[in-house]
């Protein structure tokens, strides 16, 4: 049985743009895989195509059967994480291992944070935050 497994390390769930995000990926293999991929990303879920970016990504070679990558990245602008009746945005941080056929993931929410006008001068203040200029 194989354990793939990404953790945060504050342990956090939500998180704004420019925010630090860093934490661990392990995994533990029945047999020997290839390299390991922790990948930043987000994707759409819902009725339509569906559109997903990894922002963000880090190898570690192969040692064997089980090893460790720790992970340190800084948040885009956009896009934010959002949840409607027929799109929703997943913001997510990955890990795939070659020739296995799991992932292990962590999922969590981006959005602007409310009163924090020193970190946000790009936007405008809105009824759920800042938001950024352009849209």
């Amino acid at each position: 049985m194989n354990t793939l497994s990404v953790k945060l390390e504050d342990g956090r769930t939500e998180y704004a743009p420019g925010d630090l995000i860093q934490g661990t990926a392990e995994w533990m293999l029945s047999e020997d895989g290839g390299d390991a991929e922790v990948h930043l990303l987000w994707h759409t879920e819902g009725k339509g195509s569906e559109d997903a970016e990894v922002i963000e990504s880090v190898t570690a070679r192969s040692s064997g059967r089980s090893g460790r990558c720790d992970f340190r990245w800084t948040l885009p602008k956009s896009p934010y994480s959002y949840s409607g009746t027929l799109l929703s945005i997943v913001w997510k941080i990955e890990l795939v291992v070659d020739e296995i056929d799991e992932v292990g993931s962590v999922t969590f929410t981006m959005k602007p944070s409310k009163g924090r006008p020193s970190d946000r001068k790009d936007g405008i203040q809105g009824e759920s935050g800042w938001v950024p200029s352009g849209f």
